[in-house]
């Protein structure tokens, strides 16, 4: 943004109680300084085309509640434009907005995680669930997200977080609805510098919904 243009948000919210809701229309992403700390609500419309202003509208004045989550990772500095969410876990991850996070109107809860099996190992598969619950006044559209983190992997650092599933379900005000998915053994195998696939026993980490204030983690242990 021009500095003269971001000289007026400022002064807009230091002089005034004005509410400011910031609205990205671009096509790639540009280092908003202190706008991310100052707005109240940031949309992240991308390039919408010429029909985006309508369901830009919509979504400001509450006619819904925003589903969309966070495509890519939006760095927060320029030298953190390669940074990925599933950069080795002894990496820094501080972005802007991190992949995987957003939020609509209404405030989605979720239970604990429970699984069929505390143990996981090749041919024997385990299924993860969660229930969230719609407590706000409009219906959501809620995207949920299942990531793993391996806690340790001898000779190689684990990724800090890998998406594994996900899926996307209408909740009505009040009403909850249950998502399940399923995780393999074979899945958290990774590539060696042998170019060989292997499995490295240890602690994983099972996340629903990383990155946003609601989410819920638990731990299986990987077998051979």
């Amino acid at each position: 943004m021009a500095e003269d243009q971001y000289n007026i948000v400022k002064r807009v919210s230091e002089e005034t109680s004005t509410p400011i809701i910031i609205v990205l229309a671009q096509n790639q992403p540009f280092s908003l300084g202190e706008l991310s700390s100052i707005a109240d609500g940031i949309i992240n419309a991308n390039l919408p085309g010429s029909y985006g202003g309508l369901p830009i509208a919509e979504a400001l004045f509450g006619e819904f509640s925003p589903s969309g989550r966070q495509p890519y990772t939006y760095p927060r500095l320029d030298y953190q434009s390669t940074t990925t969410y599933f950069t080795p876990v002894w990496n820094e991850y501080s972005p802007e907005f991190s992949f995987g996070q957003g939020m609509g109107y209404n405030e989605i809860t979720y239970s604990n995680i429970t699984t069929s099996s505390d143990v996981i190992s090749p041919g024997n598969p385990i299924n993860v669930s969660v229930t969230a619950v719609n407590n706000g006044k409009l219906p959501q559209m809620e995207p949920v997200l299942m990531y793993t983190t391996q806690q340790v992997r001898r000779g190689y650092s684990p990724e800090k977080y890998r998406l594994r599933a996900f899926d996307k379900q209408l909740i009505e005000p009040g009403a909850s609805r249950t998502f399940t998915f399923k995780l393999t053994a074979e899945e958290l195998m990774f590539w060696n510098v042998d170019l060989n696939r292997v499995l490295e026993e240890g602690l994983i980490d099972i996340t629903i919904n990383a990155f946003n204030k609601n989410y819920v983690k638990k731990t299986v242990n990987l077998k051979k």
